[in-house]
């Protein structure tokens, strides 16, 4: 709405308003229909409207027409021509003239300046600006000459750097080699630091010194980004490990450029996992030389609206996760990871942790001012209860060697020492002292270990045994071939020397020790086909093209599997 107003004031450049003041002054009960802005509220002083042009009214962040109320502006009452509905937050946000003066002190005679060129454009109120895609960087801090500039970004100096957002945000940098390594959503750059690319006549590429900072972008080959989990990344040795969500895969950027480690056997796994995956962590297990990647679910809480007075939020209530199906809230002391988001207008924005703290043993969050009212608080929670599939990938033999039972909520290397996070504490891995299969202080679960005899893979074989090398305790759970099953082998019994052979050969059915190596026949299971005599139990070995045997120990002590093998023999028409 336009308005007429009588200033003192002769020649000015700029007249314009901007919001000053932003006061709720009650709640709709459904029957009254007066409200009365207030000058102050202790030692907050408000800015009060002149006229209806001067203020907003909003009813739970929703903007009101200006037709629908009145205001006097010697009471500051506004009357409404319907009454609010009931519990229905009334905002009252005050606006203020800002004029730009061009005389000095606005004098009729005083010195002016020139008027310039008369915008014919709308005068927008100024308003942060978020360069997703860009680079500013700051002045330096000299410890010999005790400088410190890194608080100034001056303007006058060309000190930012813009990529293609069409790539999307920048997610990720990491600095190597005097370089630094940009990761968008999308793509991945590297730009040179304090030197630029010049080209020859014959085109070849010249790297110079320059006295730029950031200087040219040159972008890796293949259309892959970090999409938006930074969390994914890991380094070691010159190698950048992260995951691209957006098309599936696992990447791996060193001196050859990126490379997809996730087609080396695992291509279908990750195109249908990490998709599904609210959190991706990577880290580099410097004790066994590996990637750790975890793909993890979140658990996110039903929304909390602000009443202005209340600063504590109970989580023991139910909640809802990812894929809209309703569960119950996990023991508070296994929560890991939370993430208060807060959303006031329509603009949502992470909540500081130096803002609310959380009891772990009660489950309930406690922030430092009551949230306003009609704004919205979503809390995001990672616990070790929720979904989470944990792998790793070796670089010697170039592919994904084992699945974890345990979900870091992060961690990393220290020398040769592995840690990561777990429910509040700090676990370090492969400790010599500590019982084996189970991680953060859980019940014990027997490891397993996977195997398929598949050589020569288009002839069917007669697979007769199963041995290996290692130490006691190892047993088969399982033995599957394309179209035979085997029993499971426990594991082998030690006995008194003289009696072994015998004890082994009649009582137990299992694996026999010679030579510090452990042996077992394989019994065919095998429900009877049509016409089949022999079959099951009666027979021993089983057939097919190849074998997959799984084997596993419970053991709490240190136990190794070196070598495992099958005997088989070739079956011929």
């Amino acid at each position: 709405m336009s308005v007429t107003l009588e200033i003192k004031y002769y020649n000015t450049f700029l007249i314009k308003s901007s919001e000053v003041t932003h006061q709720v002054v009650g709640t709709g009960d459904g029957s009254d229909t007066t409200f009365t802005i207030a000058e102050s509220s202790g030692s907050t002083i408000y800015a009060v409207p002149n006229s209806e042009a001067d203020f907003q009214v909003y009813f739970d962040n929703v903007l009101v027409a200006a037709t629908s109320y009145v205001y006097a502006n010697k009471t500051r009452v506004i009357t409404f021509t319907s009454a609010p509905s009931n519990g229905v937050s009334i905002l009252v946000v005050v606006k203020n003239w800002h004029i730009e003066e061009s005389r000095i002190r606005g004098a009729f005679n005083g010195k002016t300046v020139d008027f310039g060129v008369r915008a014919a454009i709308t005068d927008n109120e100024y308003a942060p600006e978020t360069r997703e895609a860009s680079l500013i960087y700051s002045g330096i801090y000299n410890g010999r000459t005790r400088t410190n500039e890194i608080n100034q970004f001056n303007p006058a100096i060309p000190n930012t750097k813009s990529i293609d957002s069409s790539f999307g945000s920048i997610q990720k940098l990491f600095a190597e080699d005097n370089n630094l390594n940009v990761f968008q959503e999308n793509k991945v750059h590297n730009i040179l630091i304090d030197k630029d690319i010049i080209f020859t006549a014959e085109g070849d590429p010249q790297v110079t010194s320059s006295d730029q900072v950031l200087g040219q972008v040159v972008a890796y080959t293949g259309n892959y980004g970090i999409s938006k989990n930074p969390e994914s990344f890991a380094y070691h040795a010159g190698r950048k490990y992260f995951t691209d969500k957006n098309n599936g895969v696992v990447l791996r950027l060193s001196r050859d450029g990126i490379t997809e480690i996730s087609n080396f056997g695992m291509r279908d796994y990750f195109k249908t996992n990490l998709k599904l995956a609210d959190s991706i962590v990577g880290i580099w297990d410097n004790n066994r030389k590996k990637y750790v990647l975890s793909l993890q679910e979140n658990l996110v809480t039903n929304a909390f609206t602000g009443d202005g007075s209340d600063t504590t939020i109970s989580l023991a209530f139910t909640i809802v996760d990812t894929n809209f199906a309703t569960v119950n809230l996990p023991d508070p002391t296994n929560i890991s990871q939370i993430e208060i988001f807060q959303t006031s207008r329509g603009t949502t924005a992470l909540v500081a942790n130096t803002d609310y703290t959380y009891n772990t043993s009660t489950g309930v969050v406690t922030m430092t001012s009551a949230p306003p009212v009609g704004d919205t608080i979503t809390i995001h929670l990672r616990d070790f209860t929720s979904g989470f599939q944990t792998v790793t990938f070796d670089e010697d033999i170039n592919g994904w060697s084992s699945f974890y039972g345990y979900k870091p909520a992060f961690g990393g290397s220290i020398d040769a020492d592995f840690y990561t996070y777990g429910v509040n504490d700090l676990y370090k891995h492969y400790d010599l002292d500590a019982n084996r299969g189970s991680f953060y202080g859980n019940s014990t679960i027997a490891s397993t270990v996977d195997l398929i005899f598949n050589k020569p893979p288009s002839v069917s074989k007669y697979f007769q045994t199963i041995n290996y090398e290692g130490n006691t305790g190892w047993s088969v759970n399982s033995i599957e071939t394309d179209s035979d099953n085997g029993s499971p082998i426990p594991a082998y019994v030690s006995t008194s020397a003289s009696a072994e052979n015998t004890w082994q050969d009649l009582v137990v059915s299992g694996f026999k020790k010679k030579d510090n190596k452990y042996y077992s026949y394989i019994v065919n299971e095998t429900l009877p086909k049509t016409n089949e005599i022999l079959f099951g139990a009666e027979i021993s070995g089983v057939k097919g093209f190849f074998n997959k045997v799984q084997l596993s120990v419970s053991d709490t002590s240190a136990k190794e599997l070196f070598a495992v093998s099958s005997e088989y023999e070739l079956l011929t028409n």
